[in-house]
């Protein structure tokens, strides 16, 4: 059981010992990131294998075509069926997954207000640009040959 006692901070241990540390992090991040991935993978699977025969007679009822009757359209039509008997957060689910969250539609709305807003000011390289003070007006400053580019160039090529 770690406590206080046997904590070593980081500022005492070796660079091996902080390498090895780092790199069964980095392992396990992996390993965990390959775990996620696969579930996403399996559910998507899962979602798209044909409805059993019970359920794609109730599918067929609600004139569902034969090619479209998967799993993922079982679970809407069953959440759909719970809706209508007045289940509320089955139809929060359906109206969300259909994109019609008005939260969601509020925070785009916004979103896109602050980009038409500060449509000038996503310019990152315009923007340092234009923070750059012009030269002094009086023309030369400090430790400059006070001449421009142009001057130096014609200087340079005269015969």
């Amino acid at each position: 059981m770690p406590n206080e006692k046997n904590l070593i901070p980081n500022s005492e241990r070796s660079p091996d010992e902080l390498r090895e540390m780092a790199r069964r992090g980095g392992q396990a991040s992996g390993a965990a990131r390959r775990r996620k991935r696969d579930m996403k993978n399996a559910a998507r699977m899962i979602l798209s294998l044909p409805a059993d025969e019970q359920v794609s007679s109730l599918l067929s009822q609600l004139g569902i075509p034969e090619e479209d009757q998967t799993m993922q359209v079982a679970i809407l039509a069953a959440m759909a069926m719970k809706a209508r008997s007045g289940d509320v957060r089955a139809s929060e689910f359906l109206r969300d997954t259909a994109g019609e969250n008005p939260r969601q539609k509020l925070e785009e709305k916004r979103f896109a207000a602050e980009q038409s807003a500060n449509a000038g000011g996503t310019d990152i390289v315009k923007d340092w640009i234009d923070s750059i003070p012009d030269a002094p007006a009086g023309g030369e400053e400090e430790g400059e040959d006070g001449g421009d580019i142009d001057s130096s160039i014609e200087e340079t090529e005269a015969p």
